[in-house]
């Protein structure tokens, strides 16, 4: 008798900021072509869904950074897979410029998504695409509740994530200088 087994079904979850700043820090440039990044991740695998979160920048304060992330958000749109992009709105303090924008409710919003993709089985390997170590709980819950599996990448100047990731990842990789140079 033959078993068929299907490909694991992959879903990214891309913390945008998070993971552009780490790059940009460690590598003193956070871009990347999206389509090598995806295809170093998820190999022979199915990939379900690329999710981005993105805090987005108010035009009217900063009418350039706008302009910038408005090109960033149309090329995502001509990505070679399924894309699902998420934005919020940065939020402004009165002391703005000295105090820069901040995001809020990204995260919120990614563990939502990693939890309802578990409930509905809508993919077998999440990969998070972040340093940020507020996920690690999130992560251990679906990795004991759940039949997934749970991967991180991670830029080094994001190692918040590091020592939490052995715990409850799967699979934890660093973007080292040669993992960068393969995405750039």
């Amino acid at each position: 008798m033959t078993i068929i087994s299907a490909a694991s079904r992959v879903e990214i979850f891309l913390d945008h900021s998070n993971f552009y700043n780490g790059l940009r820090q460690q590598f003193g440039d956070g871009r990347i072509d999206f389509v090598k990044l995806v295809n170093r991740i998820i190999g022979p695998r199915l990939l379900t869904h690329f999710n981005i979160y993105t805090g987005t920048v108010d035009e009217g304060r900063e009418p350039v950074k706008a302009s910038a992330q408005q090109r960033f958000f149309t090329a995502i749109r001509h990505l070679p897979f399924p894309v699902r992009h998420f934005t919020l709105p940065l939020r402004y303090y009165a002391s703005w410029p000295q105090t820069p924008p901040q995001e809020k409710g990204v995260d919120a919003r990614i563990v939502q998504d990693l939890i309802m993709g578990a409930v509905d089985r809508s993919y077998d390997v999440a990969v998070l695409l972040s340093g940020d170590q507020d996920f690690c709980e999130v992560v251990k819950l679906l990795s004991t509740r759940f039949p997934v599996k749970m991967e991180t990448y991670y830029p080094m100047s994001r190692r918040h994530l590091f020592e939490a990731s052995h715990s409850c990842f799967t699979h934890s990789e660093v973007i080292t200088k040669i993992f960068y140079k393969d995405i750039s």
